[in-house]
């Protein structure tokens, strides 16, 4: 990333190829805080970058739907 200390949720979204919905939902989990300076909604560089390290080191959410594929029961 650039030097800078901050970029605006539009830059973000551009960095990250993530949706504003998984952002802002990003952001109502508390895995990612805003910062509002003077009526401008940012987010701090070291924030994106440790969230993203967070993320790397979790593991893949377990899905609660229907298994699909070849795991698939067989019909009785």
């Amino acid at each position: 990333m650039q030097d800078r200390i901050t970029y605006r949720v539009n830059e973000v979204l551009a960095l990250t190829g993530l949706s504003r919905s998984t952002l802002y939902r990003l952001v109502a989990q508390g895995e990612l805080p805003l910062v509002k300076v003077c009526g401008r909604t940012l987010i701090a560089r070291d924030d994106l970058e440790a969230m993203v390290q967070r993320m790397r080191q979790s593991p893949p959410p377990v899905s609660a739907g229907r298994p699909s594929g070849k795991n698939r029961p067989m019909p009785a």
